[in-house]
């Protein structure tokens, strides 16, 4: 827990993040760090000196095995799930009680101020949202850790996708999620995206069944997990041979990405540096630069803030980031280049040093 965290809970007599039905906020393992389990319907309560996880008999077992620094309530029916929260709320003398209303539904809201408020008690209930958020953009050393092992995992698969198999998208997608699991990441981060041809000129594509064809693009956008902490990579590659737009795009695209890095350090500004590779895109390609410079990474894959045109976000110490500029043009193709990196007093690390300084040409069978 970092430090703005630890002034939060200075502020509030505790924090509740409610896991409830199949919604999982991911602030509950936040502040749990469990990585086993799936722990529907549970909360954990945390103070500024203390930890309670709520949850069902289900995960009850898990959460014994892993957590040594907090006590576990284990409840019988699911029914009774927002009954023995209240109860422990109660019990930890909490009235001033803080809430992540980003995470958490107005019915469940309701249910918990009725039970509470059946209770010969005042409850105070505070939206922390945004608090959360901003502390969580600060990474711990345990969590960089964490992205740093995904990172690395990822980082292999990278440099590996041109001795895959390339019959179509989804079996280099396949080969992609195969040997990110294979290398030790615990899940994939996302659906990987393999695009060929024009799809790579879509940033969201879907992956499909495209062939490729000589001249075509291969965009491939993909990620492992490792203890629930993301990583997120794109690397572009050519089928056969680049010809001198392919290779342009490329080298526009490379060189925003390298610019823009060099001025990333603690007390940048977020828009100053999506500034700075958008510039050189729009030079050569105006208004085809679509989406944001970069977004944060942890948990969540887009874990908060953002290297955007309208980010006032000043860079700090231990902040995590994609920095990932693309060119997309209809009816041909696109070009991304994404890495991970983590903000340094004098700059930052680059988590993800796959191979990028030239377009990659992988040959047709």
């Amino acid at each position: 827990m970092n430090e703005r965290m630890k002034e939060l809970l200075d502020r509030v007599d505790a924090v509740v993040i409610i896991n409830h039905g199949t919604w999982i906020d991911k602030l509950f393992f936040y502040f749990t760090q469990l990585r086993s389990g799936v722990y529907e319907n549970s909360a954990v309560i945390v103070t500024a000196d203390s930890k309670l996880v709520v949850t069902s008999k289900l995960e009850f077992e898990t959460a014994e095995k892993e957590l040594k620094d907090a006590e576990i309530i284990k409840y019988e029916s699911y029914k009774e799930f927002l009954s023995v929260l209240a109860t422990q709320l109660q019990k930890q003398n909490a009235q001033k009680i803080g809430l992540n209303f980003q995470g958490l539904s107005h019915h469940v809201y309701l249910q918990l101020t009725n039970l509470l408020n059946a209770k010969p008690k005042s409850y105070n209930f505070i939206d922390v949202s945004e608090d959360l958020s901003t502390a969580r953009m600060i990474k711990t050393r345990e969590e960089i850790e964490k992205i740093r092992k995904a990172c690395q995992i990822t980082t292999q698969v990278a440099n590996e996708i041109p001795s895959y198999e390339h019959d179509d998208e989804k079996t280099v997608a396949a080969f992609i999620e195969f040997n990110l699991r294979r290398k030790g990441a615990s899940s994939i981060a996302f659906p990987t995206i393999s695009a060929i041809g024009e799809n790579a000129a879509d940033p969201h594509y879907v992956t499909g069944e495209r062939k490729p064809k000589a001249g075509e693009f291969l965009l491939n956008d993909f990620g492992g997990s490792y203890a629930r902490y993301n990583a997120d990579v794109t690397r572009t590659f050519i089928f056969e041979k680049a010809d001198a737009k392919a290779q342009e795009m490329y080298e526009t695209v490379l060189q925003a990405q390298l610019e823009a890095m060099d001025e990333i350090y603690a007390g940048a500004v977020a828009k100053d540096i999506d500034a700075i590779a958008r510039k050189i895109i729009d030079k050569k390609y105006p208004g085809r630069f679509i989406h944001n410079l970069g977004h944060g990474l942890g948990l969540d894959v887009h874990d908060g803030g953002l290297l955007g045109r309208e980010s006032e976000l000043i860079l700090e110490e231990g902040m995590v980031f994609t920095v990932e500029p693309g060119v997309y043009l209809r009816n041909y193709g696109g070009v991304r280049i994404e890495d991970d990196i983590v903000i340094t007093k004098n700059g930052y690390e680059l988590l993800t040093p796959a191979k990028k300084d030239e377009l990659i040409t992988i040959p047709l069978k």
